[in-house]
């Protein structure tokens, strides 16, 4: 979807194991995680939640990036990927999973097939540029069903 390379904002740095950047000029947020911490998954909880909140559109592309080898699916990141799910029904919220082929992404896909609110569409991705692809094409297809 995109030809050119992308460049990105530098990391806004929330603890070593949680970060957002933003895709420059696209309304595109890249949030990593790298670890399941309690402490690194309540980060990651709020930055989402800041993110949303301090959204200027109805609309939230966001590219979640879980691709370090620490990384798990526990009982505690379930429940608060699911307290996050249901947070501002008003916004239409695209997300990409970027994931490892591992068997933490089979529970991942696994819970979301139980678990995804009508106005939060999540797909699955394992390569950066299809994730990002995915979001510049729900990004267009946003911008051309908009009134004039």
């Amino acid at each position: 979807m995109y030809k050119t390379e992308l460049v990105l904002t530098e990391p806004e740095i929330y603890t070593s194991n949680v970060t957002r950047q933003w895709v420059v000029g696209y309304p595109i947020v890249i949030i990593k995680i790298s670890d399941v911490t309690r402490s690194s998954v309540d980060q990651w909880f709020e930055i989402c939640k800041r993110t949303m909140e301090e959204n200027e559109g109805d609309h939230v592309f966001a590219l979640h990036d879980l691709t370090t080898k620490a990384m798990g699916f526990t009982p505690y990141s379930q429940a608060k990927s699911t307290e996050l799910l249901r947070l501002y029904p008003e916004l239409k919220v695209y997300t990409a999973l970027l994931l490892q082929k591992t068997v933490i992404a089979q529970f991942i896909k696994h819970f979301l097939r139980f678990y995804s609110p009508g106005h939060h569409t999540v797909m699955i991705f394992f390569d950066r540029e299809e994730a990002l692809d995915w979001l510049f094409t729900k990004m267009q297809d946003v911008v051309s069903s908009a009134p004039s």
